[in-house]
């Protein structure tokens, strides 16, 4: 898988575009997310979050700071994750079009769930429960099937 993905980044630098080479970029980082150490995963992160600001595509930098976020917290660092949570969150507007680029489950929502998390572990029960209240129902306004799951599963571990 990781070769495919690499020979993909390698055909979007020379045939494709920018929204293509994040989404090949996306591919690699879940991969690596899921199968590597953090700080691989981290760095393609950066280099999806570099792109995105190259770009300046609100679409883009939404799901740049959903890589970082995933990433910074399972890396144990919270504060980042929920700065960078933030930042997903402020760049979103309600009403946006759909992204342009296919996302498993909107980026938006996911931030919520990490910046929701991070609060946890700040110990700010209060902002952590509205947070988590605010992702959830983002997802079912949505009507979004995959980020109701990834919110309710969150808010699960919070309980």
């Amino acid at each position: 898988m990781r070769s495919c993905y690499e020979r993909a980044e390698a055909l979007c630098h020379s045939h494709g575009g920018p929204r293509l080479l994040y989404v090949a970029l996306m591919r690699q980082w879940r991969y690596s997310f899921a199968t590597d150490k953090l700080t691989a995963a981290m760095q393609i992160a950066k280099r999806i979050y570099s792109l995105a600001e190259e770009q300046n595509d609100s679409a883009l930098k939404m799901g740049a700071c959903q890589a970082l976020t995933s990433t910074l917290y399972f890396s144990g660092d919270f504060e980042s994750a929920r700065r960078c949570a933030t930042r997903c969150v402020q760049i979103w507007r309600p009403g946006d079009l759909p992204s342009p680029v296919e996302e498993v489950i909107a980026p938006v929502v996911v931030c919520l769930c990490y910046q929701a998390l991070a609060e946890w572990h700040f110990g700010e029960i209060t902002s952590c429960r509205a947070t988590m209240a605010k992702a959830i129902a983002l997802a079912k306004e949505r009507a979004d099937t995959h980020a109701s799951a990834e919110a309710l599963f969150f808010a699960a571990i919070l309980a």
